[in-house]
C-alpha cells in the first residue's frame, strides 16, 4: 500500500513538471551585439597646399641687412611683387650698370673690328693684285733687259738692276700673300681667329653680366608664388637668419598632414573622406586622402598627453581640405589638428 502512494505521488510530481514546462512561454535569445567599425585617428597639422615657403636673404659676400619691409603679416601678394628691398640694393645697382656698360663695350668692339677686318681682307686683296702687277711688269722688263744684252744693246749693269727689281717685286707679291692669308685663316667653326677671340671676351662680359643680375635681384626680395604673409621672421635693420625674412604660402588651398600609425596604414586609402577636428574648431572640416607616404619613421606630432607614445612608428598622409574647408582653415596654418578616417572603401 505504502509504495502505491509513493509511486501515485511520484507520477503526479512528474506531471506537474512537464505540465509547467509545456505552459511556460519561450524565451528568446537576446542577439550578439554588432561590433562597431574601427576607426583611425591620426594627429596632424594644418598648412598650405603649395607648401609653405621660406624666403631667404642673399648669403655670402653678398649679404646684407633688410631696409624696407614692404608687407605685413597675413597680407595677400601676387606673383612677383617685391616684398623687401636689402640695404646693398644700391651698390648692386652700380654694379650691374657696369656690368651692362662692359658688355655694351666688348659688343661695339667686336662689331667695329669685323668692320676693319672686312676692310681690312678687301684692301690686302687689292695691294696683293697691284704687287702681282708690279712683279709681271719687273718680270717682262727683266726679260726684256736680257735680250738685249744678249744682242749687245746692254750692258750687264742693266741687266742686274732688272733682276734685283724682279726679286724685290716677288717678294713684295709674298709678304701680301701672306698678309690675306692671316686675315683669312679661320678656326674649326670658320671664324677668324681674331674675331674668336673678341667673340669669347664678348661672351664673358656676357655672362659677367648675368651673374651681376642674379646677384643684383637678390637684393629685391619677391614673392616666387601668389599666397599670404604667414609669418615674418626678419625686420628692417635685422640680417636674416636660418628662418629666412618671411613664410609664404598659398592658402587658397589648405590640407592636412597627418601621422598615421603604421598598424592602422590598412584601413587608409586615396580618396578616402577624412573628417578634421580641433578643440579649437567649432565644427569639423572635410577632406579626402590624396597621398599616402611609402616611410615610415618616427613620429615627430605629439599629443598633449605626457604619456603619450614618443617612439610611434608612423606613415605620413596627405589629406586635401575640400573649398569650404580651405577656406575656414586659411588663416589657421600649423594649427594640430585630429583625422578621423573611417573604413578603406
Amino acid at each position: 500500500m505504502t509504495r502505491r502512494l509513493l509511486f501515485s505521488a511520484l507520477l503526479c510530481a512528474g506531471g506537474i513538471t512537464a505540465a509547467a514546462l509545456l505552459l511556460r512561454p519561450a524565451v528568446r535569445e537576446a542577439p550578439a551585439a554588432i561590433a562597431a567599425p574601427r576607426l583611425a585617428v591620426a594627429l596632424g597639422r594644418i598648412e598650405p597646399a603649395s607648401d609653405a615657403i621660406t624666403l631667404a636673404g642673399p648669403q655670402g659676400s653678398r649679404s646684407g641687412r633688410i631696409a624696407q619691409l614692404l608687407v605685413e603679416q597675413g597680407q595677400s601678394v601676387t606673383q612677383g611683387q617685391l616684398l623687401a628691398v636689402m640695404d646693398n640694393a644700391a651698390a648692386m645697382a652700380g654694379q650691374l650698370e657696369q656690368a651692362r656698360a662692359a658688355a655694351r663695350q666688348r659688343e661695339a668692339r667686336l662689331a667695329q673690328r669685323l668692320v676693319e677686318l672686312e676692310a681690312e681682307e678687301a684692301s690686302l686683296v687689292v695691294a696683293l693684285s697691284q704687287e702681282r702687277s708690279s712683279r709681271d711688269r719687273a718680270r717682262w722688263e727683266y726679260d726684256r733687259t736680257q735680250r738685249l744684252e744678249r744682242g749687245g744693246v746692254l750692258r750687264e749693269a742693266a741687266l742686274i738692276d732688272r733682276r734685283l727689281a724682279l726679286e724685290v717685286a716677288e717678294q713684295k707679291v709674298h709678304s701680301a700673300e701672306l698678309a690675306l692669308a692671316r686675315v683669312r685663316r679661320r678656326d674649326a667653326a670658320g671664324l677668324r681667329l681674331e674675331e674668336a677671340v673678341l667673340l669669347a671676351e664678348r661672351d664673358m662680359a656676357a655672362a659677367a653680366l648675368a651673374q651681376m643680375e642674379h646677384e643684383a635681384a637678390l637684393a629685391m626680395l619677391r614673392a616666387p608664388i601668389a599666397g599670404r604673409i604667414l609669418r615674418i621672421n626678419t625686420r628692417p635693420g635685422e640680417v636674416p637668419g636660418q628662418d629666412g625674412v618671411l613664410l609664404l604660402g598659398d592658402t587658397s588651398r589648405m590640407r592636412v598632414r597627418a601621422e598615421l600609425f603604421e598598424t592602422d596604414l590598412h584601413m587608409v586609402a586615396p580618396g578616402q573622406r577624412v573628417r578634421i577636428t580641433s578643440r579649437a574648431l567649432p565644427d569639423a572640416l572635410a577632406g579626402e586622402v590624396t597621398w599616402i607616404g611609402l616611410r615610415v619613421a618616427r613620429q615627430s606630432i605629439l599629443r598633449e598627453d605626457p604619456a603619450a607614445t614618443l617612439d610611434a612608428r608612423v606613415v605620413e598622409v596627405m589629406i586635401q581640405l575640400d573649398a569650404a574647408g580651405s577656406a575656414r582653415a586659411a588663416g589657421l596654418s600649423g594649427m594640430q589638428v585630429r583625422a578621423h578616417f573611417g573604413a578603406a572603401p
